[in-house]
C-alpha cells in the first residue's frame, strides 16, 4: 500500500504549475472569444438568467444552475457566460494534466503534457470556444470524477467515506448536466473490488453486501 501511495502522489511543483499555466491561458483566450454560439447557447443563458421549469430539459439544470452562478459572480450574461467558459477550460486542463501524472507515475510530465494537448486539439474547442454548452459542463464534470477516483485509490485512509460521497454527489450533478454522464458510473465499480473479489463498502450510503438492491433501487429513482 505504501508503494501504491508514493506512486501516485503528485509533486509540490504539479500543484502550483499547472494551476498557474492554465488559469494564464483562460485569461489569454477571454479576452479572445465570445458567448453564444448555437440557439442551444442562447437558450441555456436565458434559463440561467431568468430560471423557470421546462420539462424538456429536465437533464440540462445542473449545467444552467452553474452557468447561473458565474452570471451571479460577473453580473451580466455576457461576462458570465465567457468566464464560465474559460473556468471550465482552465479548470479541466488542470484535472487532465492531474489524472495523466497519476496515472503515468512519476517522471511523467511530458506524458501528462501530451494528455492535454491531445485533448485540447480536438476540433470542437475551436469551433465552440465560449460556447456554454453542456457538453463542456459534462466534461468538467466527468474529468472531475476520474480525478476524485484516482486520488481515492492512491489515499486509502480516513477520507475515503467522504471521497465516495464527493464522488457520487460529481455523478449526480454530471448527470443532471447532460445524459452522457451516465458513464461516469464505471468509477463505481473499482471500488467495490478487493485482491481480485467483487466487495461493497459499509459507507453508510445505504449500499452494503445486504441491502445492495435497496441501494441501487433508490438510486434510480432519482
Amino acid at each position: 500500500m505504501e508503494g501504491i501511495k508514493e506512486e501516485f502522489r503528485l509533486t509540490r511543483l504539479d500543484w502550483i504549475l499547472a494551476p498557474v499555466v492554465s488559469v494564464i491561458a483562460g485569461i489569454w483566450i477571454y479576452f479572445r472569444i465570445y458567448s453564444a454560439i448555437n440557439w442551444d447557447d442562447l437558450l441555456y443563458m436565458s434559463l440561467a438568467r431568468y430560471t423557470n421549469d421546462q420539462a424538456w430539459i429536465l437533464n440540462r439544470y445542473g449545467h444552467i444552475y452553474l452557468l447561473k452562478l458565474f452570471y451571479f459572480l460577473a453580473g451580466d450574461s455576457i461576462t458570465g457566460a465567457r468566464v464560465f467558459w474559460c473556468f471550465l477550460f482552465s479548470a479541466s486542463c488542470i484535472l487532465i494534466y492531474f489524472s495523466a501524472r497519476i496515472l503515468a507515475g512519476r517522471g511523467s510530465a511530458v506524458a501528462a503534457v501530451i494528455a492535454v494537448l491531445f485533448v485540447y486539439m480536438q476540433p470542437m474547442f475551436g469551433r465552440e470556444a465560449g460556447s456554454p454548452l453542456a457538453d463542456f459542463t459534462v466534461m468538467f464534470l466527468v474529468i472531475s470524477g476520474v480525478f476524485i477516483y484516482l486520488a481515492f485509490l492512491g489515499r486509502r485512509g480516513k477520507f475515503t467515506h467522504w471521497l465516495l460521497m464527493l464522488l457520487g454527489l460529481v455523478f449526480f450533478w454530471a448527470v443532471k448536466s447532460k445524459e452522457i454522464g451516465i458513464c461516469m458510473g464505471v468509477l463505481f465499480f473499482g471500488p467495490c473490488r478487493k485482491k481480485g473479489k467483487p466487495r461493497l463498502y459499509r459507507t453508510g450510503l445505504g449500499i452494503n453486501n445486504r441491502r445492495t438492491k435497496v441501494g441501487s433501487k433508490k438510486l434510480i429513482e432519482i
